[in-house]
């Protein structure tokens, strides 16, 4: 699903989704006193890695007025240099 959105926030939001059964097989399985700590540094990392991306997608939507993959490729750039 994360690959067939075309919204820019559906594709993170199910992007980050998969992580979920990711986690529940890195607690489940693996050595009985390192599951838990490779858990929580998976967790960890992924959210603090994704975090910037959302406010990213945050801005990019403040600022086109859609995170829509359709539209944008039709919204006009604005110059940088006024």
């Amino acid at each position: 699903m994360a690959f067939g959105a075309t919204e820019i926030i559906l594709f993170y939001i199910m992007f980050e989704a998969t992580l979920i059964p990711t986690l529940i097989i890195i607690t489940r399985w693996g050595n009985q006193t390192e599951r838990l700590n490779a858990g929580t540094y998976f967790l960890f990392y992924t959210l603090a890695g994704s975090l910037p991306l959302l406010v990213a997608l945050l801005i990019l939507q403040k600022e086109l007025g859609s995170l829509s993959i359709l539209i944008i490729q039709y919204i006009q750039p604005t110059p940088l240099c006024t």
